[in-house]
């Protein structure tokens, strides 16, 4: 079982290469005041697009705000594409220790829908090495949208490209500085202000540096939950739950669960944590415009009941027009469930998470057993 847990979570902690830089100046095509794409999602978490290669495609790259490369390229349509390399790149996680070299190649043009970036330098990668996780053919960073707004529209799940820039009055929108082409933003913890990367790269909830946290600031004894992956690095990682809230601006996120780690120095903002947020970002103005949203009614209405929904303990249970179940917990991510067997389920953005509901001798559901894949499980009555 602990195997299992060690590879789960080294899937969540693809932390981005910060001391990478590009070699290629690109330019921008955009002839349209506006585009909007679909958005689909790497093992139900991090954004994908599809774009075009030099002509080709479509392929599926990640949208990595946190990657400070303009493209990256999975070494198989590296190879397919019959590409050369052209120079190499220097990458790290952040933590200045381990930093490795990466070849790259040089793409005439990248493509999504009507927008057109050309003369493009793409850092080349297995982006493929983990086992029980979506293929994709490369990642495209915050910085291949220069001089444009981007929105991730995650109620509607679209991707929205257009001209302008947003209003520093909107008291949606935040100053975020960009350094290395990686957003950040200032998070508010307490009386304490932590600096976080906003990272859809990362396919975890909020981690933060050992030293930003103490003991009375959380709830119990931070948990072992496995170890973290980055691209140079691998280490330990805690659990543990806040006894007070994470704020952005007037944004609060009440008694979040964070990850506690040693290494990597920032707090980090990952795609769990963003998903609750429709997202805008102004590179040209170093703004970005955050807007929390809640389920649509029809997600949550009583109408849809069956014999899975409700109450049990502090989590909820609810299930749209479709069908479709989803577990929430107070202040938290309405999350989807995934049918597995009989009364068995899983959560869309967790895989290694277990929902499994307990029935009595007259068959009617009584209760529901939840684990993170760590073969812990907590069980709530239903009200």
């Amino acid at each position: 079982m602990k195997k299992a847990v060690l590879i789960s979570i080294s899937i969540l902690w693809n932390v981005m290469a910060i001391d990478a830089q590009n070699v290629a100046s690109f330019k921008i095509s955009f002839d349209e005041d506006k585009v909007v794409l679909p958005i689909s999602y790497r093992s139900g978490a991090n954004p994908v697009i599809e774009v075009q290669l030099n002509g080709k495609g479509p392929y599926k790259f990640m949208f990595d705000t946190g990657s400070p490369i303009v493209a990256k390229l999975d070494e198989k349509v590296f190879n397919e594409l019959n590409l050369s390399v052209t120079d190499s790149v220097l990458a790290g996680d952040g933590s200045g220790a381990n930093s490795k070299s990466f070849p790259v190649t040089n793409l005439k043009e990248i493509s999504i829908g009507t927008y057109h970036i050309k003369n493009v330098d793409a850092m080349v990668r297995n982006y493929n090495q983990r086992k029980n996780i979506d293929v994709i053919d490369g990642v495209i960073g915050l910085s291949f949208f220069k001089g444009v707004l981007v929105e991730l529209n995650f109620e509607t799940n679209q991707l929205i490209i257009s001209k302008g820039k947003l209003d520093k009055e909107d008291k949606s929108a935040f100053a975020m500085s960009t350094e290395n082409d990686v957003p950040r933003i200032k998070l508010k913890l307490g009386s304490k202000e932590l600096p976080a990367i906003l990272d859809t790269g990362n396919m975890g909830w909020l981690t933060v540096h050992s030293s930003d946290i103490t003991n009375e600031m959380i709830l119990g004894t931070p948990k072992v939950v496995g170890r973290a992956k980055t691209v140079s690095n691998e280490f330990e990682i805690r659990e543990a739950e806040l006894n007070q809230a994470i704020a952005i601006g007037s944004i609060e996120f009440q008694n979040p669960t964070i990850i506690i780690n040693d290494v990597l120095p920032q707090s980090n903002a990952g795609i769990r944590f963003l998903r609750q947020m429709n997202i805008t970002f102004d590179m040209k103005n170093n703004l970005v415009r955050l807007v929390r949203f809640q389920p649509k009614l029809s997600e949550t209405n009583s109408k849809n009941d069956n014999e899975y929904t409700g109450k049990y303990g502090d989590r909820t249970i609810t299930a749209n027009d479709e069908g479709t179940l989803f577990i929430q917990r107070p202040n938290g991510m309405l999350m989807k469930m995934v049918a597995r067997s009989k009364d068995g389920f899983g959560l869309e953005m967790v895989p290694n998470a277990a929902i499994v509901f307990e029935r009595d001798s007259n068959n009617k559901i009584i209760a529901v057993k939840v684990s993170k894949g760590d073969g812990v499980w907590e069980r709530s009555a239903k009200d």
